[in-house]
């Protein structure tokens, strides 16, 4: 049986007390050209690095996490107070950093402030965003009836989300102040959100009026304003589907498939939907302004969709989307009860996450085999690991050991909270890029599957139980399934920030699962109303949290108790080995105060420079200098005086020098020229 680490917040201690400071104040060293920073801290806690360049922008997340001497820290944190990281020159892509002078920046003790609330009804009143029954259609503020408040420590039974619990069981449905309630689950009670890393757009779609169209709204998330509302996608007419399901797939399209929820931005700035039907079979990708974005090359070529042909059936359900740095296409979906791959099991389906490339050509259909609902969504790191919220559980664990004892009522009581706490909680849960399954297994050690039977699982890294709403599509005592799409993120540094509604917040983990924060709607009652937070999204500048109930989004930047920020001098993209030598390219002076510099190639011999070539290029990634003519003609100390091409001399800023490798491996390494 594959071992993995079982994350309990019972272990786990409270870290925000302010205790732990710097011992050692950040700094920077170089050695054998290599760029470090180092720091000690007087206890544990969490910290954050990152390479910042001149406009203020984060190229670089190099780490984050929980460190001290008995934590098991995230790479490339090191195990105990004091660190040491390399940077190598490269920003998140791999790609030469650029944007100079650069900064190292390390935060100490990081968490979230309140910064502002944006409503999310920004469609017209018809489309019934507010959770509430409005007679008189006036919004003076546009946040709607904003009356919900839900602080207690464990969600009360007369919240709004109940309606799907209690509500059609002649239980009286009213809330305490007389106000009467709408059905949750009906057609105007939803938004899905999503968030662009690289500018703080926020994309919100109602997802529930699948009668007409699902519209969809682009905001500033530093201003708060509208900037734009979208075509509505999702109608049902021929004509529509015509024309954003185009041929070969507008062929296939039946009249009530429906293009809707759950938008996901790439790293590109582009989003993909997906579709809900009769066939749900398709990802499509658009551009900001809503304009479709055809695929270039591959079996999608000409279109923006992509046809998945793989785990179809007549229940084929969306379970999310997410993308990697490098453009490839992750989606979370369930599949026929009678899947090719598995047999029938309990009387549910299996859900899978499936790999597309860059231009939606697939690369793997169950790079994730779950027994047991994808709930929360899939999201994806800088590595390329990949995290699921699932329903599955530690086995016998019913509920979290933290909220057992606060649970009110009887296991038998089917509108009770300790009823409920069995049916609405999992696990986030990491895999690392190969994937991996989570299947059924009468001595596993996981609880999973439609009827939460014993499972096991297979090259799962860890899972951390504590995460609702979880069931979707799951039906519950004659009610109607759970579905209104909770979402989770993981940021550019791998952290994993995810919603808790049934506890009234949402957490922080680091990559190995350390829990970093928790915000509780409590926290926040001074400053805003939270109803239930479903969806959160984090950028370097805010965690963005969608509150369904309320209709707005909750905005909160990034702090730290303790900050530094240190200058990068130099830059070193290093060492290279090929075969039997190491080679090392250095210059001197560096900075360079005057037009001349010599560049060193070391550990060369002569015969190994015939087939290198070595350029110079500006800040702007433009060649400047091509010196491969000294390099092929065996010189490893070559003159370059820093001219263009005219002859005139090049300004102060960052050059770099690029070395390529006859095997097409590059070493890259800047100078700082100073007039």
């Amino acid at each position: 049986m594959t071992r993995f680490a079982i994350i309990s917040l019972v272990f786990i201690f409270a870290m925000k007390s302010g205790a732990a400071t710097f011992t050692q104040q950040p700094a920077i060293s170089m050695v054998d050209d290599k760029t470090f920073i180092t720091f000690a801290v007087s206890d544990q806690i969490d910290v954050e690095v990152a390479i910042v360049n001149a406009s203020g922008k984060v190229v670089r997340h190099l780490a984050a996490g929980v460190i001290g001497t008995s934590v098991n820290s995230p790479e490339p944190l090191m195990a105990g107070l004091t660190q040491r990281i390399e940077w190598n020159g490269l920003d998140d892509y791999g790609a030469v950093a650029t944007g100079s002078p650069f900064t190292a920046r390390v935060r100490l003790g990081v968490a979230l402030e309140f910064e502002k609330r944006i409503s999310a009804r920004v469609y017209n009143p018809s489309w019934g965003l507010n959770f509430f029954k409005d007679t008189t259609n006036v919004y003076p503020d546009n946040f709607g009836i904003d009356s919900i408040s839900s602080t207690d420590t464990l969600i009360p039974m007369t919240h709004p989300v109940w309606r799907c619990g209690k509500g059609y069981y002649g239980i009286p449905d009213t809330f305490p102040n007389g106000v009467t309630k709408i059905k949750f689950y009906e057609s105007k009670t939803s938004f899905d959100m999503t968030v662009s890393d690289e500018d703080d757009k926020i994309l919100i779609q109602n997802d529930r009026n699948l009668a007409t169209a699902a519209p969809m709204a682009l905001i500033n998330g530093v201003t708060g304003q509208t900037i734009q509302i979208l075509p509505p996608y999702g109608q049902s007419s021929s004509a529509i589907a015509t024309k954003y399901y185009p041929s070969p797939v507008g062929a296939e399209a039946p009249a009530a498939m429906f293009m809707y929820a759950e938008p996901n931005f790439d790293w590109y700035g582009r989003y993909f939907l997906h579709d809900e039907g009769g066939a749900c079979n398709h990802l499509f990708r658009f551009g900001l302004n809503g304009e479709p974005l055809p695929f270039t090359s591959g079996p999608n070529a000409g279109y923006h969709s992509i046809r998945q042909t793989i785990h179809t059936g007549s229940d084929l359900r969306q379970r999310g989307i997410a993308t990697g740095p490098d453009g490839s296409i992750y989606h979370g979906h369930s599949a026929s009860k009678f899947d090719s791959l598995f047999t029938k099991v309990g009387g549910g389906s299996w859900y899978y996450v499936s790999k597309y490339d860059s231009n939606g050509a697939l690369i793997n259909d169950s790079l994730l085999k779950i027994w047991g609902n994808i709930g929360q969504g899939v999201r994806i790191d800088l590595k390329g690991n990949i995290f699921a919220g699932i329903r599955v559980r530690p086995y016998p664990d019913s509920v979290p050991a933290e909220i057992k004892a606060q649970l009110t009522g009887v296991q038998t009581d089917k509108y009770s909270q300790r009823y409920w706490a069995t049916v609405v909680y999992g696990s986030i849960v990491k895999f690392g890029p190969g994937g991996g399954v989570i299947a059924p297994d009468a001595a596993g050690n996981l609880m999973a599957g439609p009827s939460m039977n014993r499972a096991r699982a297979e090259r799962m890294v860890w899972m951390h139980y504590g995460a609702s709403f979880q069931p979707s599509h799951v039906s519950y005592v004659g009610a109607t399934c759970i579905c209104y799409a909770p979402r989770f993120d993981v940021d550019r540094y791998g952290r994993v920030i995810f919603p808790n509604g049934f506890q009234n917040e949402f957490k922080a983990l680091d990559n190995n699962g350390n829990l970093i924060f928790r915000v509780h709607n409590r926290d926040l009652v001074n400053k805003v109303k939270i109803g239930m937070i479903h969806v959160v999204q984090a950028t370097d500048r805010a965690v963005y949290c969608a509150d369904h109930i309320n209709n707005q989004i909750i905005c909160m930047t990034w702090k730290a108790d303790e900050e530094s920020s240190l200058p990068i001098s130099t830059v070193g993209v290093s060492r290279l080995a090929t075969g039997d030598i190491i080679i090392t390219v250095s210059s001197s002076p560096n900075p360079l105060t005057t037009p001349v510099s010599m560049i060193h190639l070391n550990g060369l011999r002569a015969s190994d420079l015939a087939n290198m070539s070595l350029d110079i290029f500006d800040a702007r990634g433009r060649k400047v200098a091509d010196l491969t003519r000294e390099v092929r003609a065996g010189r490893t100390s070559i003159r370059w005086v820093a001219n263009d091409a005219s002859g005139g001399v090049l300004p102060s800023g960052v050059y770099y020098l690029k070395l390529t490798t006859a095997a097409n491996k590059t070493i890259v390494k800047s100078m700082m020229l100073m007039k």
